[in-house]
């Protein structure tokens, strides 16, 4: 999981945030995935740490401590998630072509290219995932359909 947030963030998996996108309401939907990564990255060091202080190893690392900590702030963040994107939605979204595509769409735009993205082939999205360019050609192309 942590491989997959780590994907998310850089821009090389599109899906989680366009099924963002999807979403119906009154407010413009808001991409926060540093509480996800937190606890996930809290589940790892607990885990790790127990590892790594094994009968084996003559390591003293407080894992408990770092990844209970880890644990509590992700969690903290998911509790309190509506506050924090509020004044969160100032600052740039994590990855930049989210951003872009923000900058560049209106919200039903967004939408209907989050629709589009589901019934695109699989090896399309594999292709898209890792081609921004090419993922704005074909948002472009969506825009100009859908008009």
């Amino acid at each position: 999981m942590i491989a997959r947030w780590v994907l998310i963030l850089a821009g090389m998996l599109k899906g989680p945030v366009l099924a963002t996108y999807e979403l119906y309401g009154a407010e413009s939907p808001f991409f926060f995935p540093l509480p996800y990564l937190l606890i996930w990255l809290g589940t790892l060091i607990l885990g790790g740490g127990w590892l790594v202080r094994g009968p084996f190893s003559d390591i003293d690392f407080p894992a408990e401590v770092l990844g209970g900590l880890f644990l509590f702030v992700g969690a903290m963040l998911h509790m309190y998630r509506d506050p924090i994107a509020h004044y969160l939605r100032r600052a740039t979204p994590l990855p930049r072509w989210a951003n872009h595509l923000v900058m560049q769409t209106t919200r039903v735009e967004r939408r209907r290219i989050a629709f589009m993205w589901l019934r695109l082939p699989l090896r399309t999205r594999l292709l898209y995932n890792y081609n921004t360019a090419a993922f704005f050609k074909w948002t472009e192309l969506v825009i100009l359909a859908t008009v």
